[in-house]
């Protein structure tokens, strides 16, 4: 499970704003979306997606295990006015959550959550009309540590694990593998070196000759691509 700190969560934000996710994701989603669905996204994080669909639709309940990432996005709804933004914190599928809804999202989520035929079924007991999970499509070099890869010892590809659960639980879905680039914005080289080494747990200087490599400046300074190959499962008329 990723656990944030004030620094990662404002790298984070930063690249929901300036890397291709989740801006990718939504683009392949609203056109599935209703102005009055209510939607619960599980493993919310600090609500990316709540903050750019909080406008669009009634209601966006925003579950995950992190007070802190928790509280960054009670803040960004109090400062928006987005009343329809509720958080609720706890673990699923042990969270005590049963409000009907109408769309259940996660979003690279935990092993438990979207490789768990029980967590899937609760998933549906809540009655939605679509259930959409994004998932890493195959394994590679990134430097994002993913905590919805393989950490429940399978070797199949995350995606595939939750598609075998929905074919034995007969449902039908739709799979389409897109390459998203989930890079990170940083002020200079410096701070690039600072990000990868936090994330790939390797020294300063390291850190800082891989910057080096993989990134480029850019007019607000500094990029780190970072293309990954993802999936995006959409289950409709549940």
């Amino acid at each position: 499970m990723k656990q944030w700190t004030e620094e990662s969560l404002a790298w984070y934000i930063e690249a929901g704003r300036r890397s291709q996710y989740p801006k990718a994701i939504l683009d392949k989603l609203r056109p599935h979306l209703r102005s009055d669905d209510v939607l619960l996204d599980i493993g919310s994080g600090p609500g990316l997606y709540a903050l750019a669909l909080y406008q669009e639709i009634k209601e966006i309940y925003n579950l995950d295990s992190q007070g802190l990432a928790l509280e960054f996005l009670r803040g960004q709804a109090k400062a928006m006015g987005a009343n329809n933004i509720h958080i609720v914190e706890g673990v699923w599928p042990d969270a005590d959550f049963q409000r009907s809804v109408d769309v259940v999202l996660a979003a690279f989520s935990s092993g438990q959550v979207m490789r768990d035929a029980a967590s899937i079924r609760k998933m549906l007991a809540l009655g939605p009309r679509m259930l959409v999970f994004v998932a890493p499509a195959k394994t590679g070099k990134k430097f994002f540590r993913d905590r919805s890869s393989r950490d429940n010892g399978d070797r199949r590809p995350a995606h595939q694990q939750t598609l075998d659960i929905l074919t034995e639980l007969g449902l039908t879905y739709s799979c389409e593998e897109l390459d998203i680039d989930f890079g990170q914005p940083v002020a200079n080289l410096e701070e690039a070196a600072a990000f990868l080494s936090e994330q790939l747990r390797i020294d300063a200087l390291k850190a800082r000759q891989h910057a080096e490599k993989i990134g480029f400046p850019t007019d607000y300074g500094w990029y780190l691509p970072n293309p990954r190959h993802t999936a995006l499962i959409i289950v409709k008329n549940c």
